[in-house]
């Protein structure tokens, strides 16, 4: 069903003549989607570290990916962008608090429920921040969500390896800083939008 809809996209995307990265992004998405089938069937019959975190690694991908190129596809003038990203940022620092209080091994056992809901608000937040990042265009503000961003994949690649209370710890440490970052950027982005309306400095118009 996710390789239907990752072709369709790719498929749409070329037939409507979208900006090149747009259609760029969902082919390569496309591509590195056999990789991450191959990577899923290998990690039931080898169940290797390395295995583990390159099939997360390339689904981590194919949804950056994805969401880089719907994020692309939405721009629009400096005000109007501006205020999405400073509402998607803001989201991903929201969603960070709930995934640090069911995050692995902290306060709830990781049972299948409990994993199911961290991993969504992980995927969500992730989604967020790029989405922020896409539509911020201070290069400062854009950082600030792109670490929040580079932050949740790392948790989304190597925190399916959670052992041991240190790294449970690291873990709510990590989405304290993702927290951070989704404050920070929106305040800025918030910035941003008072400039646009006040002067016309970054307009499109």
């Amino acid at each position: 069903m996710t390789g239907l809809v990752v072709l369709g996209t790719t498929v749409q995307a070329w037939r409507a003549g979208l900006s090149a990265r747009v259609r760029y992004a969902t082919t390569a998405a496309l591509l590195i989607l056999p990789a991450q089938v191959i990577l899923g069937m290998l990690t039931v019959t080898t169940y290797q570290w390395l295995i583990l975190v390159a099939h997360f690694a390339t689904a981590t991908a194919i949804l950056g990916l994805l969401v880089l190129a719907a994020a692309w596809s939405y721009e629009g003038p400096m005000a109007e962008t501006a205020t999405r990203a400073r509402n998607a940022a803001f989201l991903g620092a929201a969603l960070a608090v709930p995934a640090a209080v069911v995050s692995p091994r902290l306060l709830f056992s990781f049972g299948s429920a409990v994993q199911v809901g961290y991993y969504a608000l992980l995927l969500a937040a992730f989604a967020a921040f790029l989405a922020a990042a896409v539509w911020l265009r201070a290069e400062r503000t854009s950082f600030v969500a792109s670490v929040g961003a580079a932050v949740l994949a790392g948790l989304l690649v190597l925190g399916r390896q959670n052992y041991g209370e240190t790294v449970a710890v690291a873990t709510v440490v990590a989405l304290g800083v993702v927290a951070a970052c989704g404050l920070a950027a929106g305040r800025l982005a918030g910035r941003e939008i008072a400039v646009t309306t006040s002067s016309g400095i970054f307009s499109d118009d």
